[in-house]
């Protein structure tokens, strides 16, 4: 009788996400992981690799067989952190393939609620009257937040220092502590700041105002 090829999967699966356990990303990743297991029939174990602006989860991925037992979730930041960081060993075309996209999500501009700038024109005023004073938080050089903070600088015409963080839960505290006046991130990051009225929220990169956030106190138009 000829072989049959055993139907897949015939064992548990790992999801490898470069965020944190607890973090609002990694949140989204266990209610995938959840998801796939009751539709797989098997377990999917999310597997925490936090660091390197998503680096260190893709290189796990990249090295591991190509059976489909080592899935990535990961932002399209793998996609580009090549050309900000050469020699991350692995090719974000050619050693992934896609299979969907999970959820799409954009990031917020935050300060803490001390800070001068309750609008993103006081901010940029702030940063041109002292060029260089002031920094901004990322999670890891190439991730979304730096590339969202970078684009900003650039648009804006400011000139402000990056200081990175290892990964997203580490930038708000760096915040509150006063390390850094300001940082782009995810609003399941931020979200338990702003409740607690410890942040304020500036401005999102997506094309619509997030609507779970509250509307510009000065004009209430945006």
């Amino acid at each position: 009788m000829p072989a049959q090829e055993a139907s897949y999967p015939v064992k548990p699966v790992h999801l490898v996400t470069p965020f944190g356990a607890g973090t609002g990303s990694d949140t989204v990743r266990r209610v995938l992981a959840a998801a796939l297991s009751k539709y797989l029939g098997q377990p999917v174990v999310v597997d925490n690799r936090p660091g390197a602006g998503e680096v260190l989860a893709a290189q796990t991925v990249a090295k591991a067989a190509a059976d489909g037992y080592t899935l990535l979730s990961a932002t399209n930041a793998i996609l580009f952190v090549k050309y900000i960081q050469p020699d991350i060993g692995y090719d974000p075309i050619a050693d992934f393939a896609p299979v969907t996209t999970t959820s799409v999500a954009g990031q917020v501009l935050t300060v803490r609620t001390d800070s001068p700038a309750m609008r993103v024109e006081d901010l940029v005023a702030l940063a041109k009257a002292s060029p260089g004073k002031l920094n901004y938080g990322s999670g890891g050089m190439g991730s979304p937040p730096h590339l969202a903070a970078a684009a900003f600088q650039a648009v804006s015409g400011i000139k402000v220092m990056h200081v990175p963080f290892k990964g997203p839960t580490e930038t708000p505290l760096a915040v509150l502590r006063g390390d850094v006046d300001y940082f782009f991130g995810a609003y399941g990051n931020i979200q338990p700041h702003l409740a607690t009225g410890k942040m304020r929220a500036l401005a999102v990169t997506n094309a619509a105002r997030n609507t779970q956030l509250p509307r510009c106190r000065r004009c209430a138009k945006c």
